[in-house]
């Protein structure tokens, strides 16, 4: 017995992967600046970008953590959360193949998870509800999945 309930180990594990990203990214910070040294640099497109690019990598971080909470193994985790996210990368290259656009159904459902597509409206400085929308329910719901699938594991170990 954990004197800490799962939703507070998993919600901690992932805000201190989180923090550790997004200490990463504000290193970043750096090179817009120099840019605006020597050019020009667009703010909205920048501060839309950042949004999308934090966006992204807190999916791939629960994503990572799901694969992670369904084995022991380290290497495993790693590999297949790497799978997962490539996977993630090259759904709307999937979705647009000629074989899923004759399907109506495919395509559709294809598209509803394609996470590419949308990280690009961010990149051209277009932030859409939907897209934010999107990506703070994939997280919510994969953070979800991350807890049953512990509760399930300390449940089966007795």
């Amino acid at each position: 017995s954990s004197p800490i309930s799962i939703p507070k180990i998993v919600m901690g594990k992932f805000l201190a992967i989180s923090t550790v990203f997004l200490l990463m990214i504000t290193l970043s910070f750096v090179y817009p600046f120099i840019t605006a040294l020597l050019g020009q640099v667009y703010l909205s497109s920048l501060i839309c970008s950042y949004i999308g690019f934090i966006s992204m990598g807190l999916l791939c971080i629960a994503i990572g953590m799901l694969m992670s909470s369904f084995t022991d193994n380290p290497i495993i985790a790693a590999v297949t959360g790497e799978a997962a996210m490539i996977f993630l990368l090259f759904l709307d290259k999937v979705s647009q193949s000629d074989r899923i656009q004759s399907i109506p159904f495919f395509k559709s459902a294809l598209s509803v998870f394609a996470t590419q597509t949308r990280f690009n409206m961010f990149s051209m400085g277009i932030i859409r509800l939907n897209d934010l929308i999107f990506f703070i329910t994939s997280i919510a719901v994969v953070l979800a999945w991350v807890i049953i699938a512990n509760a399930r594991r300390r449940w089966n170990r007795g």
